[in-house]
């Protein structure tokens, strides 16, 4: 048995090196040069090293203008630390990204097995996070949302653990604690990590209720966590002006979807669902998806198409 239990770590070990590899084997020459956000943020980074301001001279601000709008501050904080390490090189701007996004090949394992309690399929989810090519090139470029992703996969699995194991409460901290850093990160995580919360609390509502004080601290640590990353977006105009573009009503195609049916309330009805099913297409997934970025990835989705099987087998169980 312990040997078995060797091999098996072996084997995840293995899968997380060739991800390591895929990730940050030749990181500064692929994808070619840095984009525009990419140089912005190197900039931004050193600057705040050497005189805790950004390049517009705003001092240590939550977020960073932009072209053409403002970028969150925690990725660029971040970064300073492969910058105080390797010094100002356009591969310090990556870094942080492909390190977690070499981070959620564990997660998602962790995450599976909790899920499934079964080794194959956790380590069958961990190689296919770790070698698809969406996977790969988003965690070669400073995206953001690749920190966001993995601190996701991370906090879920440890409130899992609480939940399904009757683990210490540390766990549910821990998980509470990660998923809300995800929510100072990304913006799209304050939509999404709540949903995963009550999705949770209703999976495992006996356990809630039965237990409620416990879960009322819970949630209460959790708000508490909260009113900083509130006051900070209604104080700071570059976080407010993040969340107000990034929000689905300055969509240019429901501005002209309002136009069309003259109702603002029809139109949200008609534009909100659609645009969430669109990402469910068979053509977007498979065959279009990346198309709608501005990564010039041309005929790819976020899915390839021998992934379909899995997709569907996801679905079902």
């Amino acid at each position: 048995m312990h040997l078995l239990i060797n091999k098996k770590n072996l084997v995840l070990i293995l899968i997380i090196l060739l991800g390591t590899f895929f990730r940050f084997y030749k990181l500064s020459e692929f994808p070619i040069q840095l984009n525009h956000d990419e140089i912005s943020q190197l900039y931004d980074t050193g600057s705040i090293l050497e005189t805790k301001r950004d390049i517009y001279g705003n001092f240590l601000p939550l977020a960073f203008p932009s072209t053409g709008d403002y970028k969150v501050g925690h990725y660029i904080y971040i970064s300073t630390i492969p910058h105080l390490l390797l010094g100002n090189r356009e591969v310090t701007i990556r870094i942080p990204a492909a390190f977690f996004g070499t981070l959620t090949i564990l997660a998602v394992f962790l995450l599976v097995k909790i899920l499934t309690n079964n080794w194959l399929m956790a380590i069958l989810s961990a190689a296919v996070i770790s070698f698809t090519p969406s996977e790969i090139f988003y965690s070669r470029k400073s995206f953001e949302n690749v920190i966001g992703v993995s601190l996701d996969f991370f906090g879920i699995f440890f409130l899992l653990k609480y939940l399904k194991e009757e683990g210490d409460k540390i766990w549910a901290i821990l998980g509470i604690f990660l998923l809300t850093i995800a929510m100072y990160i990304y913006t799209s995580h304050t939509i999404v990590v709540p949903i995963f919360i009550i999705f949770l609390s209703y999976l495992f509502r006996r356990k809630v209720f039965s237990r409620a004080r416990e879960f009322l601290l819970f949630f209460l640590f959790w708000i508490a966590l909260l009113i900083p990353l509130i006051i900070f977006t209604i104080q700071d105009s570059g976080l407010r002006f993040r969340a107000q573009t990034v929000f689905i009503t300055q969509d240019i195609n429901l501005g002209n979807v309002i136009n069309l049916n003259g109702s603002r309330i029809k139109s949200y009805l008609d534009f909100v669902p659609n645009k969430f099913l669109n990402q469910f297409d068979p053509a977007y997934l498979f065959l279009n998806g990346l198309d709608l970025t501005n990564q010039n990835a041309f005929d790819m989705g976020p899915l390839m198409i021998w992934q379909f099987p899995l997709l569907i087998m996801g679905i079902i169980f």
